[in-house]
């Protein structure tokens, strides 16, 4: 095992398996981390980006979910 987050006052955490996205909400921020940047396989993929994407902009969150809809994934 080894760490492969270094970010502090992570509150949730959750994964989305169909997408190969892993959701972390640190500190009141949003990221979404390509699984295949946290734990690579074999050759590294060209569509995994290593930085992550902020999703909430400039505001707080303060907690997420996830769930579907009509056959759609929300968060």
């Amino acid at each position: 095992m080894r760490r492969v987050l270094h970010l502090k006052m992570v509150t949730q955490c959750a994964m989305l398996e169909d997408f190969g996205i892993f959701l972390v909400l640190a500190d009141k921020s949003l990221f979404a981390y390509h699984i295949e940047a946290l734990v690579p396989s074999s050759p590294p993929s060209a569509n995994a980006s290593r930085t992550p994407q902020k999703l909430n902009g400039n505001k707080d969150v303060q907690f997420f979910t996830v769930g579907t809809l009509g056959g759609r994934t929300l968060i």
